[in-house]
């Protein structure tokens, strides 16, 4: 006699394949909107939160076409959705929202120094973060050495031009004053050193190291693999574009907060990104479905 299916199984088929999990997160993100704007949710915390939401809703509808499949089509397109989620949330939440750093010290004037614990050597993501003064140019460069190659930076403070009421505009000063820096510290390294200091800071540089999730270039190298991954599902399920396009879109977005995003400012290179990503990587997935499907039906 047939196993009856549990309540269970039946509310997750139903939240899978209905409309429960999409309005879930989408109710989710309009909440953490909300905080945010009223000021109770932070930059960062704002930031994960929507990254999250892109993983767990790109992998939905990544698995979504396989789910009224049984064996290796089904397992495929349950693959597909988890590598795409899981490269998005390995490169792009430590971006915005990083982990426990090995290192932090301040960086004031040229010679000093921010000491590296031993285990610090191998591959790490520097966080350096500044200020510019009110008057002046707005603008500061630095040099940190220690490093395998020396690291260097800019500071400075940007204009555009913004709509101020139905016919005017007015000139806006936003300062980009931090930076993600993907660097390799040798084996007997013992210390950063501000090597080289020009330009007007505000304030001392504060700089930390944290151990990435992904060094660099596995963020780029996976994202080619899930967006295959998804492409062959893709052409398996023969779901024209229905796969590797919500997972392109996905990993696209997941590389640009990864490249521009720090958690300082997080909000906005995270909105940037999901317009960005859903055109580029729209395309990249249409290109790779188109790929999987002509290679597979080939004789």
């Amino acid at each position: 006699m047939a196993q009856r299916p549990t309540e269970f199984s039946l509310w997750l088929e139903e939240a899978l394949t209905g409309w429960i999990l999409p309005v879930a997160l989408l109710a989710a993100v309009a909440a953490v909107a909300g905080l945010y704007l009223l000021g109770i949710a932070t930059e960062e915390l704002t930031a994960a939160l929507a990254v999250a939401a892109v993983a767990l809703g790109s992998a939905f509808l990544v698995v979504r076409p396989g789910l009224s499949r049984t064996g290796a089509d089904r397992a495929l397109a349950v693959a597909a959705a988890a590598a795409t989620a899981l490269v998005v949330l390995l490169s792009a939440l430590p971006t915005v929202y990083p982990n426990r750093a090995l290192f932090e010290g301040e960086l004031s004037a040229e010679g000093d120094r921010v000491p590296l614990p031993p285990d610090a050597a191998g591959r790490i993501r520097l966080l350096v973060v500044g200020h510019l003064r009110q008057a002046g140019q707005g603008a500061a460069s630095y040099v940190l050495a220690g490093a395998e190659q020396p690291v260097e930076g800019k500071l400075e403070r940007l204009y555009r031009s913004v709509r101020v009421g139905r016919s005017g505009r007015a000139r806006v000063a936003a300062d980009h004053t931090a930076d993600w820096y993907d660097a390799t510290i040798p084996k007997g390294a013992t210390a950063l050193t501000l090597r080289r200091l020009s330009g007007e800071l505000g304030g001392p540089l504060l700089v930390s190291g944290h151990r990435p999730l992904l060094p660099s270039p596995w963020p780029w190298v996976l994202s080619g693999l899930a967006l295959a991954l998804a492409a062959v599902a893709e052409a398996r399920l023969a779901k024209k574009n229905m796969v590797a396009v919500p997972a392109g879109m996905a990993l696209a977005f997941g590389l640009l907060v990864t490249a521009n995003a720090t958690p300082y400012a997080a909000v906005g290179p995270v909105l940037g990104a999901l317009a960005l990503g859903a055109a580029g990587g729209s395309l990249a997935g249409w290109a790779a479905g188109a790929v999987a499907r002509r290679l597979l039906s080939s004789p």
